[in-house]
């Protein structure tokens, strides 16, 4: 049988279709299943698409997204209206998370990251359309191990490939900010380069880019000569987002290959 639940949030009326009465809906304390990183405003010259895929066999997926804007930190996001399908996918876009957070548009506040929280498994993907209208999956972030991770590759300060950091500390299980974050780099050559960060509130983004790297470590590299460990006290994930090509597209140069 089954069972149709009405459930009130912040956002208005959701209604979930429980099926055989498993499901339950999600809320601001479900497990986090996902991210989703770099949702430009709806005021910006990019244009996001976001995909949250229900990975459920046969039970609809409740979702709630916990975002942070990356200048102040402030909050946005909800109860997603109704739900996905079992091996449905929903799509979303900024307005969408402008109507959840009951108007709240962030807007002069930065790029949005979201955890998607759920009761259920989900996934997800955000594509942005940016430059000549070239579109690229943006979703690749990365994870850090024992609170270390590693970026490779990084383009010099002037060149036409403009790079930015983006740095969002994910504690595990509580409140505490990423303190004592340092930055250990080297050159193609070897060369060590240090440098330390201010503390990055739980939840928030710490953004800059490479001219504001150069300066933290005191040293201008060549090309894309350089790389860096990043170390802090909590788990953080880490992108660099690189504005390529004539027409400006922004490019997501995070992943690396690995053998796990």
């Amino acid at each position: 049988m089954t069972h149709i639940k009405m459930a009130f949030s912040g956002a208005g009326l959701a209604l979930l279709l429980l099926a055989g009465g498993a499901s339950a809906q999600s809320n601001s304390n479900s497990p986090v299943r996902a991210h989703i990183f770099a949702i430009p405003p709806t005021t910006a010259q990019d244009d996001a698409t976001m995909r949250i895929r229900c990975k459920e066999a046969d039970t609809a997926c409740s979702v709630w997204l916990d975002c942070t804007a990356q200048n102040d930190g402030s909050t946005y996001g909800g109860l997603l209206n109704g739900t996905i399908p079992a091996k449905g996918t929903q799509t979303l876009y900024a307005q969408d998370i402008v109507d959840i957070s009951a108007g709240g548009n962030w807007a002069g506040k930065g790029r949005l990251a979201c955890a998607v929280r759920s009761e259920q498994m989900v996934s997800a993907q955000i594509w942005t359309r940016s430059g000549d209208g070239v579109l690229v999956n943006n979703s690749a972030a990365i994870r850090s191990v024992n609170n270390q991770a590693d970026i490779e590759s990084i383009p010099a300060p002037g060149m036409a490939d403009i790079s930015n950091i983006r740095i969002r500390c994910t504690p595990e299980g509580g409140s505490a900010d990423c303190t004592n974050t340092r930055l250990e780099c080297t050159d193609d050559e070897g060369m060590r380069y240090t440098g330390t960060l201010d503390t990055i509130a739980r939840g928030a983004v710490m953004f800059f880019q490479t001219s504001t790297l150069s300066e933290i470590i005191d040293h201008t590299w060549s090309g894309m000569g350089f790389s860096c460990r990043i170390i802090s006290t909590q788990p953080f994930t880490v992108q660099v987002l690189t504005r390529t090509g004539g027409g400006g597209a922004l490019v997501n140069n995070s992943a690396t290959g690995n053998e796990s």
